[in-house]
């Protein structure tokens, strides 16, 4: 089995319309989930590299991907809503379409 590797780090992209959801996706191009040891996802403020929430993905099924979590700002306020909902997606635009039914 291969370990988890840090990866690329997930970015956000710079726009002119402020969002107020947005959708966390963890994946693995290599394997599936049930074959990767210690699979983890974390957020990081970029700004001060301090770890804000992290979980594990030991679901270990037969899936590429997984909606780990949704993180949703009202009322000034950003709030975190863990999902754990598997996906087949070893690339994240394969993960659009699976991810409709929850935005």
């Amino acid at each position: 089995m291969p370990p988890a590797s840090p990866g690329s780090p997930a970015t956000t992209a710079s726009t002119s319309n402020p969002a107020d959801r947005i959708s966390l996706i963890a994946r693995s191009s290599r394997a599936a989930f049930e074959r990767v040891r210690n699979a983890f996802w974390r957020l990081v403020d970029g700004a001060t590299n301090t770890e804000l929430t992290r979980a594990n993905l030991c679901s270990g099924g037969p899936h590429t991907g997984m909606l780990v979590a949704e993180l949703h700002r009202g009322h000034g306020t950003w709030k975190l809503q863990s999902l754990g909902q598997p996906i087949q997606a070893a690339h994240p635009l394969e993960a659009v379409n699976q991810i409709g039914p929850y935005l």
